[in-house]
C-alpha cells in the first residue's frame, strides 16, 4: 500500500475523500473541504474530478479493483457463481470457513473497505444513488451470487435441493449482522471468528448431503 506522499494528485483526492466522507458524510464535505485536505486550490480539484459524484463514482470503482485485488491476495475464489463452482464442490467445512472469515476480516479490518461501507450506511437515507451503491453492493450482489452459487452445488448433488434464496439469506445474513455488530469493537476478532466457525459448520450440517 502507498503512502499519502508516494500518492499522485488524483490518487491524494480519492484518499482524502473516502476519509473525509467517512467523518463527516458525503452531503456534509464539499470540494473545496476535499481540495484543502490535499493541500491543493479548490480550482485545481477540477482537472482531476468534474464534481463530488464524480469523485464518488471512482470510489466506487476502486472499491471494486481493491475487493478483486484481496481476493486474489488471499488466493480466494472470485468471480461469476458459474466460474468458482469447481472451487466449492466436495469443500470441508474447514476450508469453507477459513474462506468466509477471510472476507470477513476484509469487510471489518480493510481500511479503505470499511471507512466505504460507513460511508454508505450514513448516507443510503439522503442520497439515493449512494442507498442504490449500498443496497446492490452489501445486499443484491451478495445475495444473488449465493443464490446461483447454491442453485449450482444443487444441481451437482453436493446440498440438498432446497429454495436457493432462503439457503442464501440464511448463510449470509448472520456474517453482514457480525460485520455491523462487530465494526466498533476493536480487538473482538476472537469471538466472531468462533461464531462464524459454529455459523459454518451449522449451516453444512443442516444442508450438505
Amino acid at each position: 500500500m502507498k503512502s499519502f506522499e508516494e500518492m499522485g494528485t488524483k490518487e491524494k483526492i480519492l484518499y482524502m475523500a473516502l476519509e473525509l466522507f467517512s467523518q463527516s458524510g458525503y452531503e456534509g464535505v464539499s470540494m473545496r473541504d476535499i481540495a484543502a485536505a490535499v493541500n491543493i486550490k479548490g480550482s485545481s480539484i477540477y482537472k482531476h474530478y468534474k464534481s463530488k459524484q464524480d469523485i464518488f463514482d471512482s470510489i466506487v470503482k476502486y472499491m471494486e479493483v481493491r475487493y478483486d485485488e484481496a481476493m486474489s491476495l488471499f488466493r480466494l475464489p472470485h468471480g461469476e457463481a458459474s466460474s468458482v463452482v469447481d472451487s466449492y464442490m466436495n469443500i470441508t467445512a474447514d476450508k469453507l470457513y477459513e474462506i468466509v472469515y477471510k472476507i470477513f476480516l476484509y469487510f471489518l479490518k480493510d481500511p479503505y473497505t470499511s471507512k466505504f461501507r460507513r460511508i454508505l450506511m450514513m448516507e443510503q437515507y439522503r442520497n439515493q444513488v449512494i442507498g442504490d451503491t449500498f443496497k446492490k453492493i452489501y445486499f443484491e450482489n451478495a445475495l444473488i451470487f449465493q443464490e446461483e452459487l447454491f442453485n449450482a452445488l444443487m444441481e451437482r448433488g453436493m446440498l440438498k435441493k432446497l429454495d436457493a434464496k432462503s439457503m442464501a439469506l440464511q448463510f449470509y445474513a448472520p456474517i453482514y449482522l457480525l460485520i455491523c455488530q462487530y465494526d466498533t469493537l476493536d480487538g473482538k476478532e476472537e469471538e466472531a471468528e468462533e461464531i462464524i466457525r459454529r455459523h459454518v459448520y451449522q449451516f453444512l450440517k443442516l444442508y450438505e448431503l
